[in-house]
């Protein structure tokens, strides 16, 4: 394991890039859903209702009913505490979220490149572990696919989750697991989907194994994760209702089955080639899949099928997970919580990529220098153009949610015949008194 000196100024430059590539959204205002889960929430304009958060659903003090409806099975008091702070501290002023926004991604960038040098050391490139965890950061750091949950204040539940998550991996790697579990625990505070961390950490673990290593050893480190999260669960259950809106309603299991095959082969998409990009994915833009015919459909199979056959293949050979096995997992895994098993309004979003993200930003450095076909001087140059185009269209990209009339217009840009963005940017040019401009887009909207 890296000294503490030694790690300083590994993570000191992705974490510099994360924060360069995101900071034109210092300039952006409150957009889309911050209005009535911030602005509009007096509940979170002080710290006086600082234990309220912890026994009340999320959104609960917000003054929109159908927000709080959507909202009744969402449980995250710390992402509520971090917006109270934020306000006090500011009086509401926008760029001061958005400037906490952009330091926790900057966490989440070290502690990604933290976890590969500690990973890329235990799979024995110990001399080309530093560099890396150096090209994993960077690219995590830019990845476009994290504009949404940087940019959009909403979606810092996704940022601290993943906090917790990665935060609670390093830890537990490193033995510290009182630590790890507070961690755990202050992740799961703040979004659901840090439930996936005790999968997250064993994919990586079984990647470690040695023969001689009793599992016993490996159970053992995490009795107090299991003691957390189901207390957790158990706390969730209890402090909050049902889903009130389910984007699959009244389908079919084996159209949920079929469409969420078909996501996933958008989400590896997007992490390939990350464009067109937009918050608004719906059933205009991924349309239910009634069969298994579909190319996507397909995709998704196979791609799904690959996590299994690469198990199947290490049993066969007597052996655990193999390194690519591991992160080919961690994606899978990291995916769960947005698989639908628990029904909620949305089927897609590249929010939903950000922990997941970890695992492809990690492999494509990896799998580049373990090719025998790429030296060093041909596969770092590579990386750093990527990381490049990335951060140019991250940078970019920060003026499409200033407000929520620029979010949508970048989304009828992206998908010219989406129902969600034509509807709304006509609902707002009314809301402006502009009526001829929003004839044409409930005319787009409803043909």
């Amino acid at each position: 394991m890296l000294s503490r000196w030694k790690r300083i100024p590994l993570v000191m430059l992705p974490v510099v890039v994360a924060v360069a590539a995101h900071s034109i959204g210092l300039l952006n205002g409150f957009a889309w859903d911050d209005h009535y889960l911030v602005v509009h929430n007096a509940s979170l304009h002080s710290l006086t209702n600082l234990f309220d958060w912890f026994f009340e659903p999320w959104a609960s003090g917000a003054t929109d009913a159908g927000g709080r409806a959507q909202n009744a099975h969402f449980w995250r008091p710390i992402t509520q505490l971090s917006y109270a702070l934020d306000w006090t501290i500011s009086g509401g002023s926008p760029w001061f979220f958005h400037l906490t926004n952009i330091v926790i991604h900057a966490l989440n960038t070290a502690l990604v490149t933290w976890i590969g040098a500690h990973m890329f050391r235990k799979w024995g490139a110990s001399k080309e572990a530093p560099l890396l965890a150096l090209g994993g950061g960077l690219l995590f750091a830019t990845h476009p696919v994290h504009t949404e949950a940087v940019y959009l204040i909403t979606y810092r539940s996704t940022l601290l989750a993943s906090a917790g998550t990665l935060g609670a991996i390093l830890l537990h790697l490193r033995g510290r697991g009182r630590w790890s579990a507070l961690a755990l625990l202050l992740g799961l505070l703040a979004k659901e989907e840090a439930l996936i961390t005790i999968p997250l950490a064993l994919c990586l673990d079984l990647s470690f194994r040695t023969p001689g290593r009793a599992w016993s050893e490996i159970a053992r480190k995490y009795v107090l994760w299991v003691g957390v999260s189901t207390t957790y669960w158990l706390l969730h259950s209890a402090l909050t209702g049902g889903a009130k809106l389910d984007f699959f309603a009244g389908q079919a299991t084996d159209t949920v089955v079929f469409t969420m095959l078909k996501v996933l082969a958008l989400d590896v998409r997007l992490l390939v080639f990350p464009h067109p990009l937009t918050p608004f994915y719906d059933w205009t833009i991924v349309p239910y899949a009634h069969h298994p015919f579909a190319l996507e459909v397909g995709i998704g199979a196979l791609l799904a099928g690959g996590g299994f056959a690469l198990v199947a293949r290490g049993i066969v050979k007597k052996e655990l997970l193999s390194p690519k096995t591991a992160l080919y997992l961690f994606f899978l895994f990291g995916l769960v919580p947005y698989s639908h098993i628990i029904p909620f309004f949305d089927v897609a979003g590249e929010r939903f990529l950000y922990t997941p993200s970890t695992a492809f930003c990690l492999a494509l450095p990896w799998m580049l220098h373990q090719s025998s076909r790429l030296p060093r001087r041909i596969w770092v140059p590579g990386v750093a153009i990527l990381v490049g185009i990335f951060a140019v269209v991250s940078f970019s990209r920060g003026p499409d949610f200033q407000s929520t009339r620029t979010l949508l217009q970048a989304t009828e840009e992206a998908y010219p015949d989406t129902y969600f963005a034509n509807y709304e940017l006509g609902r707002a040019y009314l809301r402006s008194n502009e009526p001829t401009r929003a004839i044409p887009e409930f005319q787009r909207a409803f043909t």
